[in-house]
């Protein structure tokens, strides 16, 4: 079989499962295939700049090494010429959401896109405060305790299930 035109991208290789949401590039391997109208693979003729996206509103970015830090991020991967698959890359993203992921070259008519379902990350802490007492020791006495997520649904370190207790 002789593959046809380059017509789309698609994403190749994507994580199962739920992915936690992280400020460090771990979410992946990713890797982008071109491929013609019914999905067989197609050799790039000459090198083939990707440009990676995404839609979520937490922050976020791409990395070429699980683990990369946004400072060396980029917004790019490259499929080699003499291959059909880009190397592997590594997402990041603070929200726990669905956001769309989307991979775009030049003159290749359909983009690529997968969405992976990110979650909360487990807690991160526990948090006491505002602890005050009333001019008779012992009588009365308030606080708050609550715990932390290190990335929530907001994209943030947060605090939430507080409770507040007075005796």
């Amino acid at each position: 079989m002789v593959a046809g035109a380059v017509n789309k991208l698609a994403f190749s290789t994507v994580p199962s499962g739920n992915q936690t949401a992280t400020a460090t590039a771990t979410i992946g391997p990713y890797q982008v295939q071109q491929q013609d109208q019914f999905g067989n693979p197609v050799t790039a003729g000459s090198n083939v700049t990707v440009n990676l996206t995404s839609n979520s509103t937490g922050t976020k970015f791409f990395h070429l090494t699980s683990g990369g830090a946004s400072g060396t991020a980029t917004t790019t991967i490259t499929i080699n010429a003499g291959q059909s698959t880009s190397g592997n890359f590594y997402y990041a993203d603070t929200k726990a959401a669905s956001p769309t992921l989307t991979a775009q070259a030049a003159g290749i008519t359909n983009n690529g896109t997968t969405s992976p379902t990110i979650v909360a990350a487990t807690q991160a802490g526990i948090i006491v405060s505002n602890i005050t007492t009333s001019p008779t020791p012992a009588l009365s006495q308030s606080g708050a305790i609550g715990t932390t997520l290190a990335y929530s649904s907001t994209g943030e370190s947060n605090a939430s299930a507080l409770l507040t207790a007075s005796v």
